[in-house]
């Protein structure tokens, strides 16, 4: 999709006006004048990787990480073998074979020919967007892909031009709390352990309220943990608990007015990858399929 096309559903972040192309590298918010640099189908919103989860570019000096980990023993909220777990790997096929379930549901919404227009939050570097996506029925639809990593939806941006030439896709460089997308617009949004780690995620779900159309779709599947773990009592000092466990994200989609709130947790157990920071060594997670819909 080119950017002139694209500008008809996206809007600035901060206070929702119409964005336009002012050159052949900007666009401009015509209420506050804040400039935006784009780049083909990707666009980007003015906005900072988080320092320590997510950090796609390598922004985060290892020396400021270390201090981290050395301030969160000292409060008894980690443990050095908490941060030896992290390059360890455990039960990897079960959580994969898990996590390839749950992203074929998410796949199915996309090919429902009643949603023309998609978002997936918090996108990485594209785990939906795989070998397994039948590109062929996504030609009629306009697809968004946000994440606060530059360099993550470069990578996507790169990928997807080669394979999905006769797709829609546009690359938001954004901040998922406040969306460059107008109000009403989403027919589905999806995500992928979009939510978990969210900072502040009662403000990221009213973010997909907004943004999703009456009877609109939200679907997800999230790595979730235990409502007394180690692990969530962490993600509270860190500001990433509101939607760390099932109850978490069941009753703040509940408060927010969605209906026909459904979870489906279809893992449980010791499982990591390497490189994740959590779960925190020794303590379960599970891999949750969840849906929602808008009234």
């Amino acid at each position: 999709m080119d950017v002139e096309k694209a500008t008809g559903i996206l809007c600035c972040p901060k206070c929702k006006n119409e964005i336009k192309i002012i050159n052949k590298q900007e666009l401009q918010c015509g209420g506050c004048g804040e400039k935006f640099e784009y780049q083909d189908n990707l666009i980007d919103f003015n906005v900072r990787e988080q320092e320590h989860f997510n950090n796609w570019s390598g922004s985060t000096e290892a020396e400021r990480t270390e201090k981290w980990f050395d301030q969160l023993i000292s409060e008894n909220y980690l443990t050095r073998e908490d941060c030896e777990n992290i390059g360890c790997n455990l039960n990897v096929d079960q959580l994969m074979k898990a996590i390839g379930t749950g992203l074929s549901m998410i796949r199915n919404g996309y090919y429902n020919p009643y949603n023309k227009t998609i978002i997936d939050v918090c996108c990485g570097t594209g785990s939906l967007f795989n070998d397994e996506m039948d590109y062929s029925k996504l030609s009629d639809k306009t697809i968004i892909l946000t994440d606060l990593s530059r360099t993550a939806q470069t990578k996507n941006q790169e990928r997807l031009n080669k394979i999905a030439t006769d797709c829609d896709f546009v690359y938001c460089v954004c901040d998922v709390r406040n969306l460059p997308v107008k109000d009403d617009s989403a027919d589905l949004i999806s995500t992928f352990a979009g939510f978990g780690n969210a900072e502040n995620g009662k403000s990221v779900l009213y973010e997909v309220k907004r943004v999703l159309k009456r009877t609109g779709k939200f679907t997800a599947v999230e790595l979730l943990y235990g409502e007394n773990s180690r692990t969530v009592r962490l993600s509270e000092k860190m500001g990433t608990a509101d939607l760390a466990t099932v109850d978490r994200i069941t009753r703040h989609f509940a408060e927010a007015d969605f209906t026909d709130i459904k979870t489906n947790t279809i893992f449980r157990g010791l499982a990591r990858m390497a490189g994740d920071f959590f779960p925190l060594k020794g303590e379960e997670s599970t891999v949750t399929i969840m849906s929602a819909i808008m009234k």
